[in-house]
């Protein structure tokens, strides 16, 4: 990658660096873009989507190969910019407040960054991307833990995924969260408590995954688990487990651009992805359940695809700390049940056919992205080797071991004989439904508005008394002066 550098203002300005950190994403981000933007364009035929979903993808790029704070901070608000754009294309016809709901969200991640970079920089007078000043560390976490949606802040993934069109999914999930797994591993990854937050988050997004019924929240909630994983990977604090979650990282780019790319289809066939109104699928749309099974087997840690191999080294890496392997098994058994339960409501089992009409096999122009994906996702779990000389710098402990292949079997084949005994439990919660901060957070968003929409009524025609508001709030910040 070519990268070169120029002064700003008497600071250096470094683009395009490259090192053994941001190598993964830049692969896993080179690899990805092809097939999403195929299937993006195909989804959509919208020319303007995929001219700003190109430009998300230089600005993604971009941000994890930044060597300066300031090209870090242009190159993350762009993407923020970029990415509300998308959104508020895709869903201004039905629902407008989505894509506002995702632009507080992310502005208020883009200013944390901002006030993390000025602190830095009037303390230190260097752009620096080592050697952070406590002063603005916390600044920087808010910011790297809104972007990777770890709770608390996880709600503004369900919230848009949930409902955007996989069209659009499929780019977003890509780069966005994964950027601010980045930022992570970037700024603090010897945090204290890391790897218990990550293991955390798994447990407690494929539970809510659990309590969903349309097919895009269950994946959005899926996405969140797997940024748990690479998360607790990086708080494992040795240099195999950053590695083991740069390798997972790549894996959850595939496999959930692939699944995302699963949900579009049959939502494309069937016109809704209400899992309760689907069934029998695997009759109508044969390979679209083939690439559903490939991204199930890859999520759930398989053998012989790539989940498998980025889960097992996650594995290595923690196995010193048995509370966090508990939780991150607990993950894959529910994981496992989740997948199991989807397969059968969509494909496997006997239902009339939903509202939306006759299904049939997607067309051939979504199948070939989704093929490709699966291919990839196989082919890098087979000649793994081939995978980690490419991302990590150190050398991996043996995969395709006797007592690795049962650690990753046995909780996916306990996951898949839990779900017919919990079924009817598990059918009456998903009918419920599981409520979240996204179910919150909307409601909080529209308070606010009115609360601003009742203070603009109030001032509006009061000269004299937004006159004195802005007096008083300057006589507050010269009294605060230093």
């Amino acid at each position: 990658m070519v990268s070169f550098s120029f002064d700003f203002m008497g600071y250096p300005l470094l683009l395009g660096q490259v090192d053994g950190l941001s190598m993964p994403f830049v692969v896993a981000f080179s690899v990805i873009i092809v097939p999403a933007l195929w299937y993006s364009f195909a989804y959509h035929r919208h020319r303007n989507q995929s001219i700003v979903s190109v430009l998300f993808f230089l600005c993604s790029l971009g941000t994890v190969t930044a060597g300066d704070l300031l090209s870090f901070l242009v190159f993350w608000e762009g993407m923020m910019i970029l990415s509300a754009i998308l959104i508020a294309v895709d869903t201004g016809r039905r629902d407008l407040r989505i894509g506002y709901r995702y632009l507080v969200v992310h502005v208020i991640a883009g200013a944390s960054l901002f006030l993390g970079v000025i602190i830095q920089v009037s303390s230190t007078n260097s752009l620096d991307l080592a050697g952070l000043v406590p002063a603005a560390l916390p600044f920087l976490i808010l910011a790297g833990v809104i972007k990777a949606a770890l709770i608390p802040f996880h709600f503004w993934v369900p919230d848009a995924y949930g409902q955007i069109s996989p069209g659009i999914a499929v780019i977003l999930t890509a780069f966005t969260t994964k950027v601010g797994v980045y930022a992570i591993a970037r700024f603090f990854p010897s945090l204290s408590g890391l790897a218990l937050l990550g293991a955390t988050v798994a447990v407690f997004a494929v539970v809510m995954a659990l309590g969903q019924r349309h097919l895009r929240r269950v994946l959005s909630y899926h996405l969140i688990g797997q940024i748990g994983y690479m998360v607790a990977g990086i708080g494992a604090l040795s240099d195999i487990g950053v590695a083991a979650a740069s390798l997972h990282m790549f894996s959850g780019v595939m496999y959930k651009g692939l699944l995302f790319m699963v949900a579009g289809s049959v939502l494309y066939q069937m016109k809704t992805d209400d899992v309760g109104h689907m069934g029998g699928l695997i009759r109508k749309m044969p390979l679209t359940f083939v690439a559903a099974l490939v991204g199930a087997a890859s999520i759930s840690g398989l053998p012989p695809f790539n989940g498998y191999i980025s889960k097992t080294a996650l594995k290595i890496a923690l196995q010193g700390d048995p509370v966090i392997s508990l939780l991150l098994t607990v993950a894959a058994v529910l994981t496992a049940m989740s997948f199991a339960k989807l397969l059968w409501d969509i494909f496997l089992r006997e239902k009339p056919q939903c509202e939306g009409g006759e299904a049939r096999e997607s067309p051939a122009v979504l199948l070939i992205p989704m093929l490709v994906l699966a291919g990839i996702c196989l082919g890098t779990g087979i000649h793994y080797p081939l995978l980690t000389d490419a991302l990590v710098e150190i050398s991996i402990p043996p995969i395709y071991s006797v007592g690795s292949l049962w650690e990753s079997l046995y909780p996916v084949l306990l996951g898949v004989v839990l779900v017919p005994i919990t079924a009817i439990k598990l059918r009456h919660l998903a009918r419920r439904g599981l409520h979240d901060l996204d179910f919150v957070f909307p409601r909080l968003i529209e308070g606010f508005t009115q609360v601003g929409r009742v203070t603009r009524n109030t001032l509006e025609g009061h000269l004299q008394t937004q006159l004195l508001i802005v007096t008083a709030f300057l006589v507050f910040l010269i009294w605060m002066w230093p």
